[in-house]
């Protein structure tokens, strides 16, 4: 059962998060990789942080583009931490610091 989720905008943000996984690989930890964008389906985004607990969940890391929206959506509907990571992007203006 996975300790960790991990939460993607978008699939094309997972090279991005990539270190994070390779880490919890070295670390011997077990996360669940998910994409749900906060802007396209915001129930889904709800729905996957209210159940998070009861699957088993601890933390939740998500990748926060360019709004920041993902990491502060998924704060709302859960108890657990949640850890935003500032994701680089080509339209970023600080280098993905603007997240």
């Amino acid at each position: 059962m996975p300790d960790v989720g991990i939460l993607v905008g978008s699939e094309s943000d997972r090279e991005r998060m990539q270190g994070a996984l390779d880490e919890l690989d070295k670390r011997g930890i077990a996360y669940e990789f998910d994409v749900r964008s906060a802007h396209r389906q915001p129930d889904a985004v709800a729905e996957y942080c209210r159940s998070a607990r009861e699957r088993g969940l601890r933390v939740l890391i998500c990748g926060a583009g360019l709004s920041a929206a993902l990491p502060g959506v998924a704060a709302a509907h859960t108890d657990l931490p949640v850890i935003g990571v500032p994701l680089r992007s080509s339209l970023s203006v600080l280098d993905g610091v603007d997240a």
